[in-house]
């Protein structure tokens, strides 16, 4: 079946891990490059820093700094904690975040078990928020090289370094092991597999050793089955697995298979506007039943013209034909015109508008009002999901705050198809 459908520990280590800086990415906080540094606790999230515009366009209109939260990884502690994509943190311990370096260094002293208090700013208001740091979960912190040969499927497999992801270009947070290359006649070819995909479970298991593979499927003999993620999509490979009913909600993506639901993948409940406060299974975890499918909206399109912007609701239909993920919540970009506003603010069909200033989007007129000019506010702040992961975009609101997009510009990168960007290694 095939769906297409901070932490950081040692100072060592912070050239690299302050790289994309030199970009204007947001961070992700790396796991320890050396084996003799202590574990440093585990938040799960992704972050990039807090410009003035988007400062601004939340209300926060006096002074500066702060990080926003790009990307939380589900049942993370930052989930549990209630944290949103969105979110802006203007302090640690009572202490101002003027910097992503200060937040990295102040990481490096906290370990697993430890609470760290946080400022949130969310709604219009700062709150305290508290986040209980955990262990680092299996497959985030892989130092070593390792490959292994799988002789039944034809694969070379190789474990998630930090260069391996880097040279991937995988998706923020995922976990799993890397096929390398295919021998020509390989069996794997049969069952839709590429070299580049990313294997996350074999069975029910979750992997991140490559040796452990080929012992897995020969446990599970004739009735093998592989998790497997290519781009935005994933899909189960082996026998019989293309005829497997598949359901997709706004946060679980399940598998109907011989010995219950199957989870393929979940998303994070802490999207803005989210009310869902029970846990979810973890990935090829089991349901109590198959859940009920997610309906398709209306299909409706809005154009904005002073921004050059169009946007769509996410049907079925968009989904499949512009391959966005199952889990995606908002509006797709459907179009942006050439030298316009939402063109310099790096914006590009498939994008999807997850909110706008804190607030989801549950409609076109709501996005519409949204972002229009008001007297009070000269930009937007936009959370957008595109092919390889989230990213925060100040959209200016008037001709007069429009400044042409360049190279030090780092949405940039997330022009033309999407699949640029931040790279995480």
């Amino acid at each position: 079946m095939r769906v297409f459908p901070f932490h950081a520990r040692h100072l060592q280590c912070l050239s690299r891990i302050l790289r994309p800086l030199a970009f204007g990415f947001g961070l992700l906080l790396l796991p320890p490059l050396t084996a003799f540094a202590a574990e440093s606790g585990f938040t799960g999230m992704e972050i990039q820093a807090a410009d003035q515009g988007l400062r601004q366009a939340v209300g926060l209109k006096d002074g500066h700094g702060g990080i926003i939260i790009r990307d939380i990884m589900p049942g993370s502690p930052s989930e549990q904690a209630g944290l949103q994509r969105g979110d802006i943190l203007t302090a640690f311990d009572g202490v101002s975040i003027q910097s992503l370096n200060q937040l990295v260094a102040y990481m490096q002293g906290t370990r697993p078990g430890q609470t760290v208090a946080f400022t949130r700013w969310h709604g219009g208001k700062s709150n305290p928020q508290a986040i209980a740091l955990s262990t680092w979960p299996t497959g985030w912190d892989i130092r070593t090289n390792a490959a292994a040969v799988v002789p039944r499927l034809g694969l070379t497999l190789v474990a998630l370094t930090p260069e391996v992801r880097e040279n991937a270009g995988l998706r923020w947070g995922r976990t799993g092991v890397l096929i390398r290359s295919l021998d020509s006649n390989a069996p794997a070819i049969k069952w839709g597999l590429e070299a580049g995909d990313l294997i996350v479970s074999v069975g029910r298991q979750l992997i991140s050793n490559p040796a452990d593979v080929d012992q897995l499927l020969a446990r599970m003999g004739d009735h093998w089955y592989l998790l497997v993620e290519r781009d935005n999509q994933v899909f189960l490979a082996g026998p019989s697995m293309d005829k497997a009913p598949v359901v997709a909600t706004s946060t679980v993506l399940a598998a109907k298979l011989a010995d219950g639901p199957f989870v393929m993948d979940v998303a994070t409940t802490s999207y803005p506007g989210s009310t869902t406060t029970a846990p979810l299974p973890s990935r090829a975890g089991t349901l109590p039943a198959m859940p009920s499918p997610l309906p398709s909206p209306a299909d409706q399109e809005q154009t904005l013209e002073h921004l050059g912007l169009s946007v769509a609701t996410l049907t079925d239909a968009r989904r499949k034909d512009m391959r966005l993920r199952w889990s995606s919540q908002g509006l797709v970009v459907t179009r942006v015109e050439a030298g316009s506003l939402a063109h310099q603010a790096g914006l590009a069909p498939g994008h999807v508008i997850w909110s706008v200033n804190q607030s989801a989007p549950p409609s076109l007129a709501h996005i519409t009002t949204a972002l229009q000019a008001p007297a009070s506010n000269d930009h937007a702040a936009l959370l957008v999901e595109a092919r390889n992961g989230f990213f925060l975009v100040t959209l200016p609101l008037r001709d007069t705050q429009a400044s042409p997009l360049t190279d030090a510009n780092p949405l940039a990168r997330f022009m033309d198809d999407g699949t640029k960007g931040q790279k995480t290694p």
